[in-house]
C-alpha cells in the first residue's frame, strides 16, 4: 500500500516538480555565470586596451566627465523623474565612450562634470573629485547610439576622428546585461525553485501520502495492528471514482494529498458545484466536488469530473458508511455549525434505519 501511494503521490506531484526544475535550469543556466563573474571581481579599466573593452566587467576610476547627452525619464502624473543619464568620458589614450549612470550616482556625476567643464574653460582651476564605479562595457543600444552621434555631430567628422568615439557605454551596476540587484533576485529564485523540486522529490519518496496513515495509526494505540488493518482495507475495498469507503475507513486523494479518515468520525457528505465566470459574466466552467465533513469540524473535498460521478460516489458512500448524512441543505449546514452533538445524533438515528430493498 505505502509503495503504491508513494508512486501515485510522485505522479501527482510530477508536474510541479518538472515546472520547478525547468524554472531552476532556465534561471540558473542564464544568470549563474554572471553571478560567478560578479564574485570573481571586475578587471581594472585602466589596464585594458581599447580592443578588450567590449563585454568586459570592469572597475573604473572616473577622473573627468565632459558632458551628458541623453537621459531616461519616468513620468508619474505631472512629475518627471530622471532615472539615468548618459555621459561622455575619456577612455584609453585618446578615445571616448559613454557612461550610463543610474539615478543614485547622478548628483556625484553632475558635480564631477561641472568641475571638468570648469577646468576645460579655465585650466588654472582644479578637478578635485573622482568616482569609482563598477559595471559592464556594452555596445550601445540603437536609441542611445543615435543620441550619441547627434550630440557629437558624428556624421560631419572625418573617418579618423570617428574612430576615437567608441560606440560603447559602461553600464554602471550591471553584470553583462543585467542589473546587479535583478541578477541576485533571479539566481536566488532559481535556487529556491531547485530547492523546492528537491524537497518535493525527497518528501514524496520518503513520506509521500503517508501523513494520514501515520496519524491514524498513532491514534489507535497499536500502530502496527492498525497499519495492517489499513493495508488490508486498501487492498480489499474497491475504489469508486478515487474513493475507498467502508465501515472502518474512507481513503481518497485531494490533489497530491492522500487522506485516511476513520469512518465513524465522518458525519456528512454532499455535492458542491462552483461556477467560474470571466468578469462575473461569461461562464468559463464548473468545478464539481464532493465535500466530506468530520466530527472535528474539518472539511475535505474530492474533485469529480461530472454530475454522474458525483451521484455515483455519494451513493457509494451511502451504501458503505450507513451513518453518514448525504446531501446538502441550509438547515443541515446551520445544525453542523451550531450543534454538532445534535448532528451526531442524526447520524446515529440514520445508522439504525432499516436498509431499503
Amino acid at each position: 500500500m505505502k509503495k503504491e501511494i508513494r508512486q501515485k503521490c510522485l505522479k501527482k506531484r510530477l508536474p510541479a516538480i518538472v515546472i520547478c526544475l525547468i524554472a531552476a535550469c532556465v534561471l540558473l543556466g542564464l544568470w549563474l555565470p554572471d553571478v560567478l563573474l560578479y564574485f570573481r571581481g571586475p578587471q581594472q579599466l585602466s589596464e585594458l586596451s581599447v580592443d578588450q573593452l567590449s563585454g568586459a566587467y570592469v572597475e573604473a576610476e572616473i577622473n573627468g566627465i565632459y558632458d551628458w547627452y541623453a537621459q531616461d525619464v519616468e513620468s508619474s502624473g505631472n512629475e518627471d523623474t530622471i532615472v539615468a543619464r548618459e555621459y561622455l568620458i575619456p577612455v584609453g589614450e585618446y578615445e571616448y565612450m559613454s557612461l550610463y549612470m543610474p539615478q543614485k550616482y547622478l548628483e556625484e556625476a553632475d558635480a564631477l562634470m561641472d568641475q571638468t567643464q570648469s577646468y576645460l574653460m579655465d585650466p588654472t582651476s582644479e578637478i578635485t573629485g573622482s568616482m569609482t564605479v563598477t559595471g559592464t562595457i556594452l555596445p550601445m543600444e540603437e536609441e542611445s547610439l543615435q543620441y550619441y552621434h547627434e550630440y557629437l555631430e558624428y556624421d560631419d567628422m572625418d573617418a579618423e576622428l570617428q574612430e576615437l568615439f567608441l560606440p560603447l557605454y559602461l553600464r554602471v551596476d550591471y553584470v553583462n546585461t543585467t542589473p546587479v540587484n535583478t541578477l541576485f533576485f533571479l539566481v536566488i529564485a532559481g535556487v529556491i525553485f531547485l530547492a523546492v523540486a528537491v524537497i518535493l522529490i525527497v518528501l514524496t519518496m520518503t513520506r509521500g501520502g503517508q501523513k494520514d496513515i501515520k496519524a491514524v495509526a498513532e491514534r489507535s494505540g497499536n500502530p502496527e495492528v492498525c497499519e495492517a488493518r489499513m493495508e488490508n482495507f486498501y487492498s480489499s475495498i474497491p475504489e469508486v471514482n478515487g474513493l475507498r469507503a467502508g465501515e472502518d475507513y474512507m481513503m481518497f486523494w485531494t490533489g497530491a494529498s492522500f487522506h485516511v479518515l476513520e469512518s465513524p468520525k465522518v458525519l456528512w457528505a454532499y455535492g458542491s458545484n462552483t461556477t467560474h465566470k470571466l468578469y462575473g459574466i461569461v461562464k468559463t466552467g464548473v468545478t464539481r466536488q464532493i465535500v466530506i465533513r468530520t466530527d472535528d469540524g474539518k472539511t475535505y473535498s474530492m474533485v469529480m469530473k461530472s454530475e454522474e460521478m458525483t451521484e455515483e460516489t455519494l451513493q457509494y458512500i451511502q451504501n458503505s458508511v450507513k451513518h453518514v448524512i448525504i446531501g446538502y441543505t441550509d438547515e443541515l449546514a446551520k445544525l453542523f455549525k451550531t450543534d454538532i452533538e445534535r448532528f451526531k445524533q442524526l447520524c446515529r438515528q440514520k445508522e439504525l434505519e432499516p436498509t431499503e430493498g
